[in-house]
């Protein structure tokens, strides 16, 4: 079974886990996020950490994410 649950994004351990993500997703293509900003959520499959999603306010467009 799967679960996503909103984490805190202050979080040093929760911030490992997306961070290892990342770079599984990404390898060097792409910068790694600032986790300590925005929205934050952790997606999981029985005990292992799968994929994360967030938001953080768009630097083009006021109000937008």
């Amino acid at each position: 079974m799967y679960w996503i649950r909103e984490v805190d994004g202050h979080d040093g351990e929760i911030a490992e886990t997306r961070e290892e993500i990342h770079k599984l997703t990404f390898f060097d293509s792409a910068a790694v996020p600032k986790f300590d900003h925005g929205h934050w959520w952790l997606v999981r499959h029985a005990a292992n950490s799968v994929a994360f999603a967030g938001v953080i306010s768009s630097t083009h467009a006021c109000n937008a994410g």
